[in-house]
């Protein structure tokens, strides 16, 4: 991808450096880093370009960070992020999304999953932070004393005793979510979902470079590809289990993607560069938001996405330039 991104920037006149946070010289107001010329990379320095696309997994480094927001354009400017949990209590502020969430808490006790067990029958139990759908669970409560727990591909019969220890071994001391189950399943019986890519464009306006959906084939919970599972093409994939009424619903999801990476901007008051949100759908083909993901695999998407940000990077360069010429009009 890094290659990918550097030689299609070179086509569109774009010079790519990439950086590693300790190669930012605060002092100095330089960087360090690497730059691809005749298919090799040479190390090279220069004053802090004007735009950035900073991974998220650099704002640990929390005062290049800070310093860098005040130099230059990030894709990425670490404020305002939101958990799973912090998302799903913004967006239920408005109505337009309200029905489109999870019911959702907290759990660092007990009480809260035997309450939402009590309450909606099935749960799901997973990390505030986790990626490809690692230490998710499934929970189902048969009566008040019998619980059954999936796992990917396993499930198991506990009684009240054994779902408290299963707590106490898994999930206490890690920030985890309960979630009300909803059932989201091929006509086989297999879990799904549908990731939908977004990426911005050339004129900053988000565009759905791929998505696909994800099938956990023989799986208990979670459409998780890395344990088993399967991708397939989102319109042949509704047109098989849902006939005609498929390009409708399709549509519908791709509108509904669109109004959730704006709000999520809103919410967080910056403009982003790529958001992946994995949507539901249920046997009354409702929509139900599981995850938004803001830093998104592009390994099933390179060149697109590689097309679009090179693109994105013109834009911001574009910005940066007039904010710097009138100043004043920035601050207003």
């Amino acid at each position: 991808m890094v290659k990918l991104i550097a030689l299609i920037g070179k086509a569109k006149g774009i010079e790519i450096v990439f950086i590693h946070p300790s190669e930012v010289d605060i002092e100095n107001n330089r960087v360090s880093g690497r730059i691809l010329v005749d298919d090799r990379w040479f190390r090279t320095s220069m004053r802090v370009p004007k735009v950035i696309d900073i991974s998220a997994f650099c704002m640990k480094y929390t005062e290049v960070v800070k310093f860098l927001r005040r130099k230059a354009i990030l894709t990425e400017n670490g404020k305002k992020r939101l958990t799973k949990e912090k998302l799903q209590k913004e967006l239920k502020r408005d109505e337009d999304f309200e029905k489109h969430l999870i019911p959702t808490i907290n759990l660092e006790f007990i009480s809260p999953l035997t309450g939402f067990l009590s309450l909606y029958g099935k749960v799901v139990v997973k990390p505030v932070y986790s990626q490809r759908g690692t230490g998710v669970y499934i929970i189902e409560k048969i009566n008040d004393d019998e619980y059954i727990i999936g796992h990917k591909r396993e499930s198991h019969k506990v009684n009240l005793n054994g779902l408290r220890n299963f707590f106490d071994d898994k999930i206490k001391g890690v920030k985890h979510i309960v979630q009300q189950y909803i059932e989201c399943r091929t006509p086989q019986g297999d879990p799904f979902d549908c990731r939908i890519h977004l990426e911005k464009n050339g004129k900053g306006n988000w565009v759905i470079p791929k998505s696909y959906i994800r099938i956990g084939i023989g799986q208990k919970i979670v459409s998780n590809v890395n344990d088993g599972g399967g991708v397939a093409d989102p319109e042949k994939f509704l047109h098989a289990c849902y006939g005609e009424i498929a390009e409708p619903l399709i549509q519908r999801m791709r509108d509904f993607a669109f109004g959730v990476a704006k709000k999520i901007e809103e919410i967080r008051m910056q403009e982003l560069m790529t958001i992946g949100l994995d949507i539901g759908i249920d046997n009354n083909l409702n929509f139900y938001l599981f995850e938004a993901n803001s830093a998104p695999a592009t390994r099933e998407m390179k060149s697109e996405v590689a097309m679009l940000r090179t693109d994105y990077y013109k834009f911001l360069y574009n910005k940066a330039s007039r904010i710097r010429r009138n100043p004043v009009q920035e601050v207003k």
